[in-house]
């Protein structure tokens, strides 16, 4: 790490034709170098010569004599004011008698910060100067703050936009997962039932249902694809639609990982009661299925004898609660009120990512204007989600 110490550099123009003057102000003015601010002192002995080096110099303060042969101090002053590259170099007048009070106050109208007189009082001179230089350090510190700060936000925008990039294919990942292990098992029974000689007597709609499947669950992880490109979009439309008929299709997505662990499933609530949500429906189904997804680890990793949830719906003032309860115990009480933080998760992270339950929440509260909780039963782990609904039954 680099420590060594940064000297700035203050640029000083002084302009007067008396060279003799302008010899005692460089003199004076280069003995205000210190170890953190050197002073290059810059001179001119007539107006257009010092309004050259102004516009090729990087000059911070100028010095300028009013009462001059050809350009005066006046019309300098005026030049510099008027050019963007010149406009902000403080400018400090020098005259040999103070004149009348119209005088002194063109010169701050045209844009002068103070008046020296001649002869120069070194005292009150130094003084000035001296206040003027500290002026331009904070100024100079209060700068590379701010460009620190810049380049600060613009790092931490880069992290957000990595960050938000690696929740997003972590969503991904976490939906795409009971689709591919549905297709994986489905592909295990086909060979299993190769090796064991048994497919010659699966009748043609067997396999016809099992390409169907398959299909249903390939249509499923592409869709996810655009589901999460849409959560990019400002211009998404909400829909009306049956909650029934999405949890009929989130069912079809799990209902071979619940055979395959001999899962039941019990379904209570009154269809023909049609209940219209407002909302984004694939946001919907993505909720629903990680529910059942978890229900479904939950009961797996416990080895419940006889597994089961209940999928439930009740309606209150308008209100629709959509339950999904699981009889794998509950969730431990060291850890219940966490389960909804990002990345929490007791999965090996080869099953889980610890963002479906925060992803779902969020869902929930953002595009359906309702809520997701947890409750433990004396089954085991109940979580109802509410939110509006329309009757139409």
């Amino acid at each position: 790490m680099n420590n060594e110490k940064v000297t700035m550099q203050f640029n000083i123009l002084a302009v007067d034709d008396i060279e003799a003057n302008v010899i005692i102000l460089d003199e004076l003015l280069k003995k205000f170098s210190t170890d953190d601010i050197h002073v290059n002192v810059f001179t001119a002995l007539s107006g257009k010569e010092g309004l050259k080096i102004a516009l090729k110099e990087n000059i911070q303060l100028v010095i300028l004599d009013i009462q001059m042969p050809g350009m005066n101090g006046f019309e300098v002053a005026k030049f510099l004011k008027m050019n963007p590259k010149t406009k902000d170099i403080l400018i400090i007048f020098l005259t040999a008698a103070f004149k009348k009070e119209e005088f002194i106050n063109h010169g701050y109208e045209i844009g002068a910060i103070d008046y020296f007189t001649k002869p120069i009082e070194k005292f009150l001179f130094s003084n000035k100067i001296k206040l003027y230089l500290n002026l331009f350090k904070k100024e100079q510190k209060l700068k590379e703050e701010i460009e620190k700060r810049i380049v600060s936000e613009r790092m931490l925008a880069e992290q957000s936009k990595h960050a938000a990039m690696g929740e997003m294919i972590g969503n991904i990942a976490h939906q795409w997962r009971q689709p591919l292990s549905s297709i994986n098992s489905i592909v295990n029974d086909l060979e299993l039932e190769i090796l064991l000689d048994e497919l010659e007597f699966v009748k043609s709609d067997r396999i016809l249902e099992t390409g169907t499947e398959i299909r249903s669950f390939t249509q499923h992880l592409s869709k996810t694809i655009d589901d999460f490109r849409d959560y990019l979009r400002t211009d998404r439309e909400k829909e009306d639609f049956n909650i029934y008929t999405i949890i009929k299709e989130s069912l079809v997505f799990i209902m071979h990982g619940y055979k395959n662990h001999n899962i039941s499933i019990n379904e209570n609530y009154d269809e023909t009661n049609i209940c219209m949500v407002n909302g984004f429906k694939r946001d919907l189904v993505q909720v629903i299925l990680n529910l059942l997804n978890n229900a479904k680890d939950a009961l797996a990793e416990k080895e419940i004898q006889h597994p089961e949830v209940e999928i439930s719906i009740k309606h209150d003032n308008e209100i629709l609660h959509l339950s999904i309860e699981d009889n794998a115990g509950g969730v431990p009480e060291n850890i219940k009120d966490r389960i909804f933080d990002p990345y929490f998760t007791t999965k090996h992270k080869s099953i889980g990512t610890g963002i479906g339950l925060y992803m779902s929440k969020k869902i929930i509260i953002s595009n359906f204007q309702g809520n997701l909780f947890l409750k433990n039963t004396k089954k085991g782990a109940k979580f109802t989600v509410e939110f509006p609904y329309k009757s139409n039954g």
